[in-house]
């Protein structure tokens, strides 16, 4: 069963090793503006679950994503867009820490001009943040601030789905005849599918398309419109 942790606008959080803080993204910044300077931008604020308080811990003119608290919660790694040599256009994201009763922030990272992380994950015990870099992941060691690919072997499902045609002839049922008489409403493959009395058209069109099986259609206001489950 899900527990509250706490009631109040959050981004990503992340929660200290003993239980009782929470740093969380406080504002509607997004990863993908880059450069972005104004009232939306995000700063990390840190939450006493005792205490009820909140605790700014960063205030730049930039944005602050993915805090992440080290094994002993005395440090806060997280994403940042902060001027640095390798950043000097403050446009792209890299890896930084801060104390977590606050401070300077020192930068980690940064993969240089022109290149920014995206999202980042740590591993308390190793010291290693995951992160996304270009097309691939990178492992990032917070203690040498150094960085090197991770390779990933699996399957590849493609983004867009197969499509075929098919003409269905068989397996109609559940037929339906229009108040007029002119039109009979049946069901094949999952669909419903319409077809009118005409001399040379032979073929049904299809009513109904989208994943749910649909059934016992039934015809209303006088022919005008179709009833079904």
């Amino acid at each position: 069963t899900p527990n509250l942790l706490g009631d109040f606008p959050a981004g990503r959080s992340t929660v200290s090793p003993d239980g009782r803080f929470i740093c969380y993204e406080k504002g509607s910044g997004d990863q993908r503006r880059r450069a972005y300077r104004g009232a939306a931008a995000n700063d990390l604020w840190i939450f006493d679950r005792e205490s009820g308080e909140h605790r700014e811990l960063t205030s730049t003119d930039g944005s602050e994503f993915c805090p992440q608290f080290d094994k002993d919660g005395k440090t806060i790694f997280f994403l940042s867009d902060k001027k640095c040599t390798a950043n000097p256009s403050a446009r792209n994201l890299g890896l930084w820490k801060i104390p977590f009763k606050g401070g300077k922030a020192s930068l980690v990272f940064h993969p240089g001009e022109g290149r920014s992380l995206r999202y980042c994950s740590l591993s308390p015990g190793s010291g290693m943040v995951i992160s996304e870099l270009d097309d691939h992941f990178v492992l990032i060691d917070t203690a040498k601030g150094d960085a090197k690919p991770l390779n990933v072997f699996g399957g590849h499902d493609s983004s867009i789905p197969s499509e075929v045609d098919v003409t269905v002839t068989s397996g109609a049922s559940e037929l339906a005849l229009s108040p007029d008489g002119e039109t009979i409403v049946f069901v094949a493959r999952g669909d419903l599918y319409a077809v009118r009395k005409h001399d040379k058209i032979k073929r049904a069109s299809r009513i109904t398309e989208h994943a749910a099986l649909d059934s016992n259609p039934v015809w209303i206001e006088d022919g005008k419109g179709l009833l079904f489950v």
